[in-house]
């Protein structure tokens, strides 16, 4: 790839990157402000006070691991393709960006499930398939026409999940 000749390390990359976030917080900061103070105390005690919901805790541990398993995919896929199945590195980052992509819209359908259906019934099956899938992955590795369609199956339970979730999370 190019990209290992300009920054073999990855160091200035992980730099300018760092850098880019640090001046977009900034950025938000100024721009987006609240035009008068929130009810009810400051935004860190409202904070505490929803941690300490017990619903809410358990809503985001189960979005934790929902975007944690969409996150580990895009994260992780490509080096698992290239190194498994030998493929090229922008082969295993296009077969990647197919597969966050149907997580991405996972994520939205699973919003808009949760706003019109109960979420529960939803989220046993995600959670189920996605199980299911990783176990039959484990005990019949290396099947290039089984591995990726259930990566991608699970790439679409995680983002029905974590969509499903995360609108969960904004109503409680």
């Amino acid at each position: 790839a190019p990209s290992r000749t300009v920054d073999p390390g990855g160091r200035t990359t992980a730099a300018v990157l760092g850098g880019l976030l640090v001046i977009f917080a900034g950025l938000a900061a100024v721009v987006f402000r609240d035009e008068q103070p929130p009810p009810g105390g400051s935004t860190l005690r409202r904070c505490v006070e929803t941690a300490r919901l017990a619903s809410t805790a358990s809503l985001s541990l189960l979005y934790a691991l929902a975007l944690g398993g969409v996150a580990a995919l895009a994260v992780l896929l490509p080096v698992y393709l290239s190194s498994v199945f030998g493929l090229s590195w922008f082969d295993a980052l296009a077969v990647t960006m197919v597969l966050v992509a149907v997580a991405a819209a996972g994520r939205l359908l699973g919003g808009w499930w949760t706003d019109r259906r109960p979420t529960t019934g939803l989220l046993v099956v995600c959670y189920t398939v996605a199980a299911l899938l990783c176990l039959v992955l484990a005990a019949i590795p290396g099947r290039w026409w089984l591995t990726v369609p259930a990566i991608a199956a699970i790439g679409a339970c995680d983002g029905l999940a974590s969509g499903a979730l995360l609108a969960l999370i904004g109503k409680a």
